[in-house]
């Protein structure tokens, strides 16, 4: 997200000769996107929770306790922690360690400040064995992957995944997108942001600009679906670390992940049928994919249940099949049609959701 950026897109900025201003302006609308809809499914996870406490008592004190915290000056503190860790990585991205141990050491630092040396070592005392049992996940999966990788490197497979990917593109660029977008999730798991992004912009990228993908979109697409394997099985290594840390199956919280994100496995593909999120072509242009990839967001946002659409799924899925023919099929009547399908999409859309924020209790 702009204007601080990982290391990723200085490294893009160099294999693609694009100005880093550039290329922190194109990631700012995707970025955008993610974010709404992140909010709108934490919204409606929270409006689960509620419908839950009101029917289960525990649940139900435990929502009033969390209503009624107040805020003391002296919990700021646990904000130290965090901020210790943001400062290393935005100084050396790779030094993920430094980082990791530089967070551990401020919060042990806060407990001692806030809980006091005996309450602090008990606590520790207790953890412990969920900590050990987070950490032998990680390690095993961690190995299991590297067998893979070396698998795939001494073998040649993925050189030569990336050569058949640009041959199967020459018939079908969806075709070759989905093949491509799955190399890059096998080639990216369990490797960093930006090793990632070297990994998938020197072997899979140039294989999509051959096909008329414009540069940056291609280099966008491969990063994308490359650090999908995070919240993906069977790797989904931050869904492995957080189920750990709540005491959850690592399967459901994957899962759960998956869900949570699913705006992540749709952006690739906007980015590359329409260009113009990328601040790629004229205003016009840009006005119009803009608005396309709005559309099909919220058609998405409003079809799927029963709950986001107060019952109307049939309408749900008119917005939804508009807005994809408008980003993924050949209209015959060009722009024009193209944006008609999307102000009926979210014109759909948008009395949905207001007419099940109608019916919502006050």
């Amino acid at each position: 997200m702009p204007p601080v950026m990982g290391a990723a897109a200085f490294l893009m900025a160099d294999l693609t000769a694009i100005p880093y201003g550039n290329i922190a302006m194109a990631a700012a609308l995707p970025a955008v996107l993610c974010y709404a809809v992140l909010f709108n499914q934490a919204e409606r996870f929270g409006r689960r929770i509620e419908v839950q406490a009101a029917t289960d008592p525990v649940a139900a004190g435990a929502g009033e306790a969390a209503r009624t915290y107040q805020l003391s000056p002296a919990s700021l503190l646990h904000i130290l922690p965090a901020a210790g860790i943001i400062w290393v990585l935005m100084n050396n991205d790779t030094d993920s360690e430094g980082a990791g141990m530089l967070g551990t050491a401020l919060a042990l630092l806060v407990a001692l400040v806030l809980r006091g040396p005996r309450k602090t070592l008990r606590h520790l005392v207790e953890i412990a064995p969920r900590a050990a049992q987070t950490v032998s996940n990680l390690v095993v999966a961690g190995a299991t992957l590297g067998v893979v990788l070396a698998v795939m490197g001494s073998t040649g497979l993925d050189v030569k995944g990336a050569l058949a990917i640009s041959h199967v593109g020459e018939s079908s660029l969806l075709l070759s997108l989905l093949m491509t977008a799955a190399a890059a999730f096998v080639l990216g798991m369990g490797v960093s942001t930006s090793g990632v992004y070297l990994i998938t912009g020197t072997l899979l990228a140039p294989g999509l600009v051959k096909l008329g993908v414009p540069l940056i979109a291609a280099h966008f697409f491969v990063f994308y679906c490359g650090m999908l394997s995070m919240i993906t099985p069977p790797v989904a290594f931050a869904a492995l670390a957080a189920s750990g840390l709540v005491g959850a199956s690592f399967r459901a919280t994957s899962f759960e992940a998956m869900k949570f994100g699913w705006i992540l496995f749709l952006l690739p593909f906007l980015i590359v049928y329409a260009p113009g999120l990328l601040l790629e072509g004229g205003f016009l242009a840009i006005a119009r994919d803009l608005l396309a990839a709005v559309a099909c967001v919220a058609a998405l946002v409003v079809w799927p249940g029963r709950g986001a659409t107060g019952g109307r799924r049939g309408l749900g899925l008119v917005a939804l099949l508009a807005a994809g023919a408008a980003v993924f099929g050949p209209l015959p009547g060009g722009a024009a049609m193209q944006a008609g399908l999307c102000l009926l999409s979210l014109a759909i859309s948008a009395g949905l959701l207001l007419r099940h924020r109608a019916a919502q209790p006050a």
